[in-house]
């Protein structure tokens, strides 16, 4: 049985494909178009998918979907009515709600596919594309985004062929959104930039530790934001409100010098954010009762946050697929139709996302023609890159597939020696 695969959903498009139970083929169309975190609609990806497994598209049996048409905007028209001041983002809403349904009706103009579509809940995707990949039989469930079916937050249960939810939290309360619109405040762009103010964190000190405390309220069973701080749920967008900016001055323009100050709210606003990822977990450890948690959602690539919630919760082991972010929820859809929906049996657990376009040796050749390029084939190549590193040559290492995430490394990487302080400056300059 072959099972496509397809998010088209907003940032980050990509296919895969399920082959009898089998992740035969991933890709992000980003790694063809050549546009970061594309919103483009994956033809190239699925035009891959279908090549690797020897396949016409009216071979696939299912095409999945991880979004649910519609639901974004009756749960948003739901908040629009309790708060009519919503209302730009909701407009926006019906305009991105519009665009999915013209997605759906190129594809299908397109490809002329006469077999079944299948929409899967956002959360679910994200939620199947960590638990099916995973080694485990049973484990928690812990989805954090910005959004999805008008859904922030998911805590829920993986067993056998089985997803059931424990709890959801609905937009605008929203882990994500919170910690991207102050990633945009800090200079850095939204759906990309969050891993930047990460890694900024740390040279900060707590100066606004219990300020952003109480931009959060913990609850037993989740957390609420304070919206006052915020305009996305307002306008859309990463805004944040004229509070915010009383409290901590404007906002720092995009290249500009980084100050104390910016890394001081780059440390409060990711140590509010373990605590936030933290207190779920543990809610959903007392709620099940499992030694496994299976993390997704664009908030899993938080590598930081990860290793905080291992430290502080008693799950025995932790699994993150690679690509935790929504670029990962085309395999979700995929496993949840064949899995969940059609209850066949789950085969080997996910070992490697090396699952993208490879080249053979005849096209490494032919890449060179015409390009003025010294070649040499070497017989111990990994000895070689070892003595040019030492040397301090920066080297793009190119190997098999490629590779599924945005924090993958191995088979499409640039490679400097991390002992020279001018690697990184050398790198960027490149």
């Amino acid at each position: 049985m072959n099972i496509l695969g397809i998010n088209c959903f907003s940032h980050d498009t990509s296919a895969a494909l399920l082959k009898d139970g089998t992740l035969l083929a991933f890709a992000e169309e980003e790694r063809f178009n050549r546009e970061k975190h594309t919103r483009q609609f994956p033809h190239q990806a699925i035009e891959f998918c279908l090549k690797k497994g020897s396949l016409s598209i009216n071979d696939v049996e299912y095409v999945a979907f991880p979004f649910i048409p519609i639901k974004d905007l009756q749960r948003g028209f739901t908040d629009f009515i309790r708060n009519p001041r919503s209302f730009l983002r909701f407009a926006g809403q019906i305009n991105f709600d519009y665009q999915l349904n013209k997605k759906m009706r190129k594809f299908k103009n397109k490809y002329n596919f006469e077999n079944h579509i299948v929409f899967v809940g956002h959360h679910e995707a994200h939620s199947a594309a960590s638990f099916y990949c995973s080694p485990f039989k049973e484990a928690a469930l812990l989805s954090i985004d910005r959004g999805g079916d008008y859904i922030s937050t998911f805590l829920g249960v993986g067993k056998g062929n089985e997803i059931t939810t424990v709890r959801e939290i609905k937009n605008p309360h929203s882990l994500g959104s919170f910690y991207s619109s102050i990633t945009n405040f800090l200079g850095f762009k939204p759906n990309g930039g969050e891993g930047k103010v990460m890694g900024l964190a740390p040279y900060g000190k707590p100066t606004f530790y219990n300020d952003f405390k109480k931009m959060i309220k913990l609850e037993e069973n989740g957390f609420k934001i304070d919206l006052r701080y915020f305009t996305y749920h307002l306008k859309g967008g990463y805004g944040v409100s004229k509070r915010f900016k009383k409290k901590f001055g404007l906002a720092r323009l995009p290249d500009s010098d980084i100050t104390r100050w910016d890394e001081d709210i780059a440390w409060s606003l990711q140590k509010v954010t373990e605590d936030v990822a933290i207190h779920l977990a543990n809610y959903l450890y007392k709620k099940t009762k499992l030694d496994y948690l299976c993390l997704s959602g664009g908030l899993a690539l938080n590598g930081v946050m990860n290793h905080a919630i291992r430290k502080n919760t008693p799950f025995k082991d932790i699994f993150i697929q690679p690509a935790a972010n929504d670029g990962g929820t085309s395999i979700g859809a995929a496993h949840y139709v064949r899995h969940v929906l059609l209850k066949k049996p789950r085969k080997e657990s996910f070992d490697h996302c090396y699952l993208g376009p490879a080249c053979d040796d005849a096209d490494i050749k032919k890449s060179f023609e015409g390009r003025n390029l010294k070649r040499s084939e070497l017989a111990n190549p990994a000895k070689k890159v070892a003595e040019l590193l030492k040397e301090r040559k920066i080297i793009g290492w190119f190997q098999g597939g490629m590779e599924g995430g945005p924090s993958t490394l191995g088979n499409r990487s640039i490679l400097g020696d991390a002992r020279s302080k001018d690697t990184q400056t050398v790198m960027n300059l490149k």
